[in-house]
């Protein structure tokens, strides 16, 4: 199984760049132009790329996305996918599946909520690559291995807080938008072109309600909790570098980003990730020396 998972994850890479350079190329904002939404309201779309059919607005959130992508996940998973294949390291193996969640995060962003472009067969492909390559990698990791490594390190009032604070920040940065919208009985802000918001959907039916299971894990020291754990605080480390490359993008292509916006989502999500790295480092700084590899003798 592990050779299998090896070339699900050399796959994933490479359609990660394809996609992230396609976007990355996507930086021209000569060429923008204006319609009418569903709803009669007038959006600008961007214009240029890939994301030509998208709105000013939205185009620079997924160019930065790509950047950041492309610098902390694709690149850093090369080169521990290398290292894992000669090592055959639990350690790196639960980097990669950490850092594999986060690129599952934006690949699913792109299948679903980027428009329709012509390289939405390579998006199904990417995105189903990135699920079946994050649930090998899952089957492989060792739950109790790693739980004898870390003896119960992670069970404290600290990583608890985190653990809350990130659950209930996702609800407090999207959750506001959409009651508004209900209460006026009007679209979503920003909502442009788009049926819906994916953001909102992902973390509100997803990532909070798993971040929360992590915590019940964690407070019963099930086992499990010390391959999520890591993995979900690497997803979340990654969150916040994407939304800083996202911000800058927007003002690069002098996009008004409001205040509240930038408070309630921006830098909150921000700090949210220098929290979770630390969680991260904490974790991966307690493996023994002795324990980067498996025993070989251990099946």
């Amino acid at each position: 199984m592990k050779q299998k998972t090896e070339i699900l994850l050399g796959l994933t890479i490479l359609f990660g760049f394809i996609t992230t350079l396609a976007g990355i190329f996507s930086f021209d904002f000569s060429d923008s132009y204006e319609v009418l939404n569903q709803y009669g309201e007038p959006v600008e779309l961007w214009g240029f790329g890939i994301y030509a059919h998208d709105s000013y607005f939205k185009a620079p959130i997924l160019i930065g996305s790509d950047w950041s992508v492309l610098l902390f996940l694709l690149l850093p998973m090369s080169w521990f996918l290398l290292k894992y294949k000669k090592s055959g390291s639990e350690k790196l193996l639960l980097l990669l599946t950490g850092l594999l969640s986060a690129l599952l995060y934006y690949a699913v962003s792109l299948a679903i909520g980027v428009a329709y472009n012509r390289l939405h067969l390579i998006y199904i492909l990417f995105f189903s690559l990135c699920f079946f390559s994050f649930i090998s990698c899952l089957f492989l990791l060792d739950h109790k291995w790693l739980k004898q490594q870390q003896e119960r390190s992670l069970n404290s009032r600290f990583v608890h807080f985190f653990l809350i604070l990130s659950g209930f920040s996702i609800f407090i940065a999207w959750l506001p938008d959409i009651l508004s919208a209900l209460i006026s009985d009007s679209p979503l802000a920003m909502l442009e072109i788009y049926t819906t918001e994916i953001t909102y959907v992902i973390d509100l039916a997803i990532l909070s309600p798993f971040i929360f299971l992590v915590l019940y894990l964690v407070k019963t020291d099930d086992s499990r909790a010390y391959t999520l754990l890591p993995v979900t605080a690497l997803m979340c480390t990654f969150i916040g570098i994407m939304v800083i490359f996202q911000t800058v993008m927007q003002l690069l292509a002098a996009v008004d980003v409001p205040l509240p916006a930038l408070v309630t989502k921006v830098i909150v999500f921000i700090l949210l990730s220098f929290y979770s790295s630390s969680i991260s480092f904490r974790y991966f700084k307690h493996f023994k020396q002795v324990s980067d590899a498996r025993d070989p003798a251990k099946p």
